[in-house]
């Protein structure tokens, strides 16, 4: 399933069409690099709580995608900018989700931005989003932020409800960053942590708001030449154990020891298998 064109008024129809699931966790199709210009939703299986209608829904958790990407005081915002080429492709057979796009900022230099992202079938909480952008016309350098993001979902709920009792975002050092949540009307807690990689990478700082964590890592960028990055994510919940921030913490850690090649190589397998007595026909 391909989306070749680039419309901010089919942003959120596309970000349906997009979605990627484990059973665990399910992810829209939002643009890692401008997710709040659509209508980003996460969600995991088991976390709910009430609208105070007599109902419950599923809760749209905080955005754990982020990457803002900022080139010489410039950002790379889909909202201001202008998208020159774009293809978003959803590989249905190894349950991947491909994006490459070429975009003019605000004092028209070209940028190439290229991603695949995974909601892991055998890792049931990891998240993958591994890439490169491409200064195609200037040298400069690059700023690029991942966040995780409770701002979002607290007000831009479907239902116009915020859900979450609490929040507390923490910088978790050589590890990454974390963010926490808590359910209004249900014991139940969520953690999300995530580690980002740039290569080149100097500096790094982090940002720590209310509603919203950040890390941020600075590299240089030469004319025509691919910077590569990396973000993981792990979700756990107290429906896993009694210390969700602290087993997404392990996890992540885990895996820090396992290389995206294989990490990506063992989700393509699982979804190989999955197909074996599964099959579309349209």
């Amino acid at each position: 399933m391909t989306d070749t064109s680039f419309d901010g008024r089919d942003i959120p129809h596309w970000e349906t069409l997009l979605t990627l699931a484990n059973g665990y966790m399910g992810l829209r199709g939002s643009p890692e690099m401008s997710p709040g210009i659509g209508d980003p939703g996460f969600y995991v299986a088991g976390i709910f709580d009430e609208t105070g209608r007599f109902t419950d829904e599923i809760v749209n958790l905080p955005t754990p995608v982020g990457l803002e990407a900022n080139m010489d005081g410039f950002k790379f915002d889909l909202a201001k900018g202008r998208v020159l080429e774009c293809r978003r492709s959803l590989d249905m057979r190894q349950g991947v989700l491909f994006t490459e796009m070429v975009y003019e900022d605000a004092i028209r230099r070209r940028f190439r931005w290229e991603s695949v992202r995974c909601v892991h079938a055998q890792e049931k909480h990891l998240i993958i989003i591994k890439g490169s952008m491409t200064p195609l016309d200037h040298s400069g350098d690059l700023q690029l932020k991942s966040t995780i993001d409770a701002w979002l979902p607290m007000h831009g709920s479907s239902s116009g409800v915020n859900h979450f009792q609490s929040v507390k975002a923490r910088d978790l050092g050589d590890l990454g960053i974390g963010l926490e949540v808590s359910m209004k009307h249900y014991d139940l807690q969520v953690a999300q942590v995530s580690k980002l990689t740039l290569k080149g990478a100097g500096r790094r700082s982090v940002s720590v708001d209310d509603d919203r964590v950040g890390e941020s890592l600075s590299a240089a960028m030469k004319q025509g030449k691919a910077v590569q990055f990396e973000k993981r994510i792990v979700c756990v919940t107290s429906r896993d154990g009694e210390d969700p921030a602290g087993m997404a913490a392990a996890q992540l850690e885990r895996l820090s020891k396992c290389s995206s090649g294989s990490l990506l190589r063992s989700h393509a397998k699982a979804w190989e298998k999955r197909w074996e007595t599964a099959d579309v026909v349209i």
